[in-house]
């Protein structure tokens, strides 16, 4: 091959590299919808006093309206405590592990799942 020929092929194979990077491909891309209605800038404004009290609760905890948020809050929620979380949780583990319907074949129920 000859000088000549080998520089035609190398610049052609230069435009074509250079031509096909170029190109953008065209494609249509379609923005998602969001599903979380965030409403209007009027549902904002008539928010803006709980926005108010949650930033100054956030920035000053000790205050007395926050303490009064903060009380209320919890008068008005049911609350079980931790004792009381950990027996009911043992009390059903303990009906879970139990043996009352099990005999020396097996349990009932889980013979009848294995078979299913």
């Amino acid at each position: 091959m000859t000088s000549k020929t080998f520089l035609k092929l190398s610049i052609l194979s230069a435009f074509l590299f250079v031509v096909s990077c170029s190109t953008i491909p065209n494609k249509n891309v379609e923005a998602e919808k969001d599903s979380y209605d965030r409403g209007t800038l009027l549902d904002t404004i008539s928010k803006m006093d709980s926005i108010a009290n949650i930033l100054g609760c956030a920035l000053a905890p000790a205050s007395e309206d926050c303490e009064k948020f903060k009380k209320e809050k919890i008068e008005g929620t049911p609350h079980q405590t931790q004792k009381e979380y950990n027996e009911q949780n043992d009390k059903e583990w303990k009906e879970l592990d139990s043996d009352d319907n099990c005999t020396d074949d097996g349990c009932a129920e889980f013979n009848k799942l294995s078979k299913e």
